[in-house]
């Protein structure tokens, strides 16, 4: 009994420490401190290194087909690289979602909205990748991140509320948004700063595979907003490029 309590006060510390301390990010922008923020940052990038210790053949396959997805060469031929140096160049930090969805389709394909067509196999958690295309720090986003930064962005307005204050925090969420830009590459979307949580675009979704691994399907959002899917062919070691599709506009 003693070990089963003593077991799970450890996996909840461990939780706690996993999660960023808010107060230290609300100190930050209260006081317009680039130094806090990036404390905060760095405290929470550093917590977020460790992942899912699990290794199988399937989590191999996605890891090589999203490293070769961030490649220089592959996001120019998706005519995503421009913006992501651009918009991204003095920012330290990337955020990306921990987690991946997996489809099976039954064949080859070049068809567009091939999202359609896949078998959904689950989901890869505490997902981690290379980013060969930039040196930046990837934190990955976990799904109880969202509430966190609903919060600081003031996104769950409270009922009854005045057009007046609407406009006021509106204008507040643009100033927290414009504060969190100064080291993380925030991405914004016709949607943003109503019900969202950040991102960096293009960040990828799902991955759709053939049966044999050879052809793989990168369903993104895009960094000219909406939706994107990338088909790579597997060609020896190596996943190539093949075709881009745009799925859906904002």
């Amino acid at each position: 009994m003693f070990r089963t309590l003593l077991l799970a006060l450890i996996l909840a510390t461990l939780s706690a420490k996993a999660q960023p301390d808010t107060s230290l990010l609300h100190k930050a922008y209260h006081q317009q401190s680039r130094l806090l923020l990036d404390q905060f940052l760095e405290k929470w990038y550093q917590n977020n290194l460790l992942p899912d210790s699990s290794k199988t053949k399937q989590k191999s396959v996605i890891n090589e087909v999203i490293s070769a997805f961030y490649t220089k060469e592959n996001l120019v031929k998706m005519d995503e690289y421009e913006y992501f140096q651009k918009s991204y160049k003095n920012t330290d930090y990337l955020f990306l979602p921990d987690t991946i969805s997996i489809y099976s389709i039954k064949q080859d394909t070049n068809t567009r909205y091939v999202s359609k067509k896949g078998e959904s196999k689950g989901v890869i958690k505490n997902f981690r990748t290379v980013i060969p295309s930039s040196n930046k720090k990837v934190i990955y986003l976990h799904a109880e991140d969202k509430k966190m930064f609903d919060d600081f962005l003031l996104i769950n307005l409270p009922k009854g509320i005045t057009k007046e204050n609407i406009k006021y925090i509106i204008n507040e969420r643009v100033k927290r948004q414009h504060f969190l830009s100064l080291a993380v590459a925030l991405s914004h979307s016709s949607s943003w700063g109503f019900n969202v949580t950040p991102v960096t675009y293009p960040n990828f979704v799902g991955v759709y595979l053939n049966e044999k691994s050879t052809t793989a399907i990168v369903e993104f959002r895009s960094t000219k907003g909406g939706g994107a899917e990338a088909i790579f062919k597997k060609s020896g070691n190596t996943w190539v490029f093949s075709s881009v599709h745009p799925t859906w506009m904002e």
